[in-house]
């Protein structure tokens, strides 16, 4: 499951999987075949996230590369909170993280949203 992408196009999963790919291609090998990965964007506001929290365990946070992206990435963290969605999850992002919006947004969402985000580098 990803929250944050834009809409739930092919598009924007195959950008979730282009990051899959650099990890992979950076030697994390927990990755696996990135083309074996099922990534199913869901927006933040839907109504089926109660359920959908229930029954997978792997979720990410997408968060663009935009100008836009620190108040998206934030607004999608809000309506997370009102949800019982995992408080463990993976950022996403289309460039390898550096200083200021990945730091920034992974520090927002554990001090205000109790949410912690693993970051890998690649």
């Amino acid at each position: 499951m990803v929250v944050g992408l834009a809409d739930a196009s092919s598009i924007q999963v195959a950008r979730v999987r282009q990051v899959l790919d650099r990890w992979a291609s950076a030697g994390r090998h927990w990755v696996g075949d990135p083309d074996a990965w099922r990534i199913v964007p869901v927006m933040a506001d839907s109504p089926h996230l109660p359920y959908l929290t229930q029954h997978q365990a792997h979720w990410g946070l997408w968060v663009d590369d935009d100008r836009q992206a620190f108040r998206r990435a934030h607004d999608t963290l809000k309506l997370l909170q009102e949800q019982p969605v995992p408080r463990h999850m993976v950022l996403l992002h289309p460039a390898p993280p550096t200083q200021g919006l990945v730091p920034n947004v992974r520090a927002v969402a554990k001090a205000v949203f109790d949410i912690n985000l693993l970051v890998v580098s690649a």
